[in-house]
């Protein structure tokens, strides 16, 4: 493995990633707690696009590298437009609420609405999800996409970008995980641009991964997958802290506007120029580029999705710790105390994932579905939760608990399914999501008290940027 060009500079990637993160930590040792989980609120619309359009591709484009979906272009189109749809509704209506009502993590938003402990739950289920699922994904299925191509221990290659990841994500905090995506973000654009002069110049990146070609859709089965994917995709970029730790670290509400919608921007670009990669470059039973030039280039594209997701996945399971979990209970407690538990979290989640991922070992395609079928188990009732509190003004506190508990039933059931009596994915997200809705909306109307509204939730009377210290730290 460390006899080839790609893994020396591979390596050398890892090492500048590394330096960058520590170099931003380097600036601010004794950093307050607005500064380590949200960059001080100073983020501008460059770096929040490039951090936004990293975590997006990060954390979707492994999940659909190692399914065997990516060979139908269709499929693909479909989830990029409805994912830009909900993108531009983040950076338009649901972040400058969020900035208004000046929480600090998603669930601190469930928290000011129905109190701590509703906060303090949803943190801690959040952040569990992370550790026992998404990081696993992330690393595993990258890990084995990064073996198809370059021949790399799995296991091993998971474990390093994993350490990496989380040196820096705890000496720097949040702004070192900004600054390495933004780093990242050009990473993957330049990959992308001389990618595809190596196709046009007839040297395609080869990824040998083995996988039929699978067949289309019908208009029933797309319709179907546009909504289940649009159910998903609310509670990732209205809910997830992974996604909306970005537009809460926004400088101000046209900095998230601007910075979101040139993130729009740039994931459609690079998912439609990957996708033309795609069609070329990824061949089932192929012989894998390797080490070779294009091979290069593709291992450190892949390598800087990884990254990124795990980075940012690794800060938003602290920040939920810590904030949602920790300080509701320790009233009186210092920035320097909640910065070190901040930092102690980060540290023990990649401990946790590391022994997991050991114990786990390489990705296999009943592992992905496993790991798949998680999301979609918990995604439908944070998704109505979350859609009830942006936007049903009526909602109450029995109404959120009642959708969550059937919710979770539900998800509890579709896992606990024996494979003869399987429901398709794409239907249970809708099923449950309808259902979770209608129980939200009927348990909140005949509730004889609505739950008490937030302060400044609306996007008029958002704080000036100046006074942002002041308000989210008291």
């Amino acid at each position: 493995m460390l006899s080839d060009p790609t893994t020396y500079i591979s390596l050398l990637y890892l090492a500048l990633v590394t330096a960058v993160g520590f170099a931003v930590g380097l600036q601010a040792r004794d950093r307050s707690l607005l500064e380590y989980f949200l960059a001080g609120r100073g983020t501008g619309s460059i770096v929040l696009a490039l951090s936004l359009g990293t975590t997006t591709l990060g954390a979707i484009g492994v999940v659909l590298l190692v399914n065997p979906d990516i060979h139908r272009q269709g499929p693909a189109l479909l989830a990029l437009a409805v994912l830009s749809a909900l993108m531009v509704v983040l950076g338009t209506v649901v972040g400058p609420r969020y900035l208004a009502a000046r929480v600090m993590t998603t669930p601190s938003l469930i928290a000011q609405r129905f109190g701590r402990v509703a906060g303090a739950s949803l943190g801690a289920v959040f952040a569990l999800l992370i550790v026992f699922v998404r990081l696993p994904m992330v690393l595993l299925g990258g890990a084995w996409v990064l073996s198809r191509l370059s021949g790399w221990e799995p296991l091993t290659t998971a474990m390093l970008i994993l350490v990496v990841a989380g040196l820096y994500a705890t000496a720097g905090g949040f702004p070192s995980v900004l600054m390495t995506q933004a780093m990242q973000g050009a990473t993957i654009i330049l990959s992308v641009v001389l990618l595809l002069g190596l196709n046009f110049l007839g040297q395609p990146l080869v990824v040998d991964l083995p996988f039929g070609k699978a067949p289309g859709l019908s208009p029933g089965s797309a319709a179907l997958l546009a909504l289940s994917l649009a159910i998903v995709s609310v509670w990732y970029f209205w809910a997830d802290q992974f996604v909306v730790q970005r537009v809460l670290s926004a400088r101000s509400q046209v900095e998230t506007r601007r910075g979101v919608l040139l993130g729009v921007a740039f994931v459609s670009i690079v998912s439609l120029l990957g996708l033309s990669l795609v069609g070329v470059g990824v061949q089932p039973e192929g012989s894998a580029s390797g080490n070779t030039l294009p091979g290069l280039i593709g291992s450190v594209l892949i390598l800087s999705l990884i990254l990124s997701a795990v980075a940012g996945m690794l800060q938003s399971a602290a920040a939920m710790i810590t904030i949602d979990v920790v300080r509701p209970f320790k009233q009186g407690a210092t920035d320097l105390s909640l910065v070190l538990v901040g930092r102690l979290s980060t540290t023990a989640v990649a401990v946790v994932v590391l022994l997991l991922v050991s114990a786990t070992g390489p990705m296999t395609p009943d592992a992905l579905v496993k790991f798949f079928d998680a999301h979609v188990a918990v995604a439908p009732p944070a998704a109505a939760l979350f859609v009830g509190v942006l936007f049903v003004r009526r909602m109450t506190a029995r109404g959120a608990l009642a959708a969550m508990l059937a919710g979770a039933a539900l998800g509890l059931a579709f896992m606990g399914l024996p494979p003869a009596w399987n429901l398709p994915a794409a239907t249970f997200a809708v099923v449950s999501f309808a259902l979770s809705m209608a129980v939200l909306l009927i348990f909140s109307y005949v509730s004889v008290e609505p739950a008490r509204q937030p302060e400044r939730l609306s996007a008029e009377a958002a704080v000036e940027p100046g006074h942002a210290d002041a308000v989210a730290t008291r």
